[in-house]
């Protein structure tokens, strides 16, 4: 199989015209696209909220993992960038429930560890604010000042 190189941009054929951002700032498009808001952010919390839609079920009629994942990512990607310039270096994720269509998930994330170069993060996957526990997240990042500070 051979592979060519191509510049990045839609595929042939897809209209993409200017982007709405709404709830993102520039460069969040996928989260944006997901549905995602952020309730909160800093540095020692951060929720994002996101409500399972039929597009996000998966063959069980229930939430995609994939699409618990991008909630849970996206809220360890907001807390750890928020005092730091940091990039992922490990997850992990524990299914505990299903998530079923019309259920408001919000992922709640806050620092277990935060060291100079490495910092590891919980994020509990929320239904509402202050329901049970559908997932749990584990993740660490290498991390660094960001430039200018």
């Amino acid at each position: 199989m051979c592979l060519q190189s191509r510049t990045p941009g839609p595929a042939p054929g897809v209209n993409r015209g200017p982007v709405q951002q709404t709830r993102y700032p520039a460069g969040m498009d996928y989260a944006s696209h997901l549905g995602m808001t952020v309730l909160e952010a800093g540095p020692n919390l951060t929720r994002v909220r996101l409500t399972v839609e039929a597009q996000g079920l998966n063959m069980h009629g229930t939430a995609h993992g994939g699409l618990i994942f991008s909630l849970a990512d996206e809220a360890f990607a907001v807390i750890s960038n928020a005092s730091a310039q940091a990039v992922a270096v490990e997850t992990h994720l524990s299914f505990f429930r299903a998530a079923r269509l019309g259920d408001e998930l919000v992922a709640v994330a806050t620092p277990e560890r935060i060291g100079r170069t490495l910092a590891t993060y919980r994020v509990e996957v929320r239904r509402g604010e202050k329901g049970e526990v559908v997932a749990l997240f584990l993740g660490t990042v290498s991390r660094r000042e960001k430039p200018g500070t």
